[in-house]
């Protein structure tokens, strides 16, 4: 694996383009500051048109049905238009929408939902990779920015804080929520917002022309409740390796079952974490097949061998020739 190579060599490598197998194999995070992300962002849009208004939301209007007609801020601005996106953590606009506020709670699952960050006394194991530790009843995570190591405590916020779950609906009438406020998971790694840059680009995909769609809404909601059912467990997944007598959701529990008997990859209908992903983390948490699949039997084991021996030896070229750079 060039990106553990990369990691145990504390460096990044870049393959050349002509290095095709190389390239596909690396997989790596970026971890950027946030407010100037931000600011970068609202830059690119509002020199694409978009008219920016800040301020709380003090009220919502409705439209002649359950629809949303206009935000009205606190100071009193009234913005009006067609079709809105929720983007915030307390759900402030689809809670108007949605009257039902249907909610599968997944606490029982995903009980962290605090994140308490501090300076490390010592940042030895901070290098150019992320390391999570079992903690008490959550996690810690350690890494480094640009401005040194930092580490986070997750775990269990205080009662009454917001759970881990999903909404039911996350495309009510004219209004549809992304990112916490449709799907709460662990902060634990960027699963989060991977979910929801899958719903923006879903929502991309169906567009409605006019605000209210009943249709493009119903399979909007269906295929984020598929993408959202596949983080909850992966998100969980690090809780069933690590928590004695923890009970995993089912369809979690079908996963590790048939990956421990012949190391099989389950592919669910609109899988949200890829088979790359799903593989790597079983064997990283510690499950191993306990058998193989009587297919690769059809494999010459010897070019087998010969392929992976070539492979790991341009892996290590590829390291070592940077650092001897």
């Amino acid at each position: 694996s060039l990106p553990a190579a990369c990691a145990a060599a504390g460096r990044l490598v870049m393959p050349r383009l002509e290095q095709a197998a190389l390239r596909q194999s690396l997989g790596y995070d970026l971890h950027a500051d946030s407010r100037e992300y931000t600011e970068r962002m609202l830059g690119i849009a509002v020199g694409a048109g978009a008219n920016v208004t800040v301020g709380e939301v003090g009220s919502v209007e409705r439209t002649a049905g359950t629809g949303v007609g206009a935000l009205v801020t606190g100071d009193g601005e009234r913005v009006a238009g067609d079709f809105f996106v929720d983007c915030s953590r307390e759900r402030t606009v689809a809670s108007f929408a949605d009257e039902s506020g249907s909610f599968d709670d997944w606490s029982h699952w995903l009980p962290n939902n605090r994140v308490d960050w501090s300076v490390p006394d010592s940042d030895d194991e901070s290098g150019p990779y992320v390391v999570v530790r079992r903690g008490g009843s959550g996690w810690r995570l350690s890494l480094r920015t640009r401005v040194g190591a930092v580490q986070a405590d997750i775990g269990p916020g205080a009662p009454g804080g917001a759970p881990n779950g999903n909404f039911r609906a996350h495309w009510v009438a004219n209004c549809v929520a992304i990112g916490a406020a449709a799907t709460r998971l662990e902060p634990l790694e960027v699963t989060p917002m991977h979910l929801a840059q899958a719903g923006v680009r879903q929502l991309l995909t169906m567009l409605p022309r006019r605000g209210d769609n009943p249709a493009l809404a119903t399979e909007y909601n269906r295929v984020m409740a598929a993408m959202a059912e596949d983080a909850r467990d992966y998100v969980a997944l690090r809780h069933a390796l690590a928590r004695p007598g923890y009970e995993a959701p089912e369809t979690l529990q079908t996963r590790l079952g048939l990956f421990r008997i012949r190391g099989r990859y389950t592919r669910t209908e609109i899988p949200f974490i890829g088979k790359s992903r799903w593989v790597s983390s079983f064997i990283n948490l510690g499950i191993w097949p306990d058998s193989y699949d009587p297919v690769a039997d059809m494999i010459d084991e010897q070019r087998m061998r010969d392929d992976l021996q070539r492979f790991r030896l341009a892996i290590e070229q590829q390291v070592s020739g940077v650092a001897a750079g």
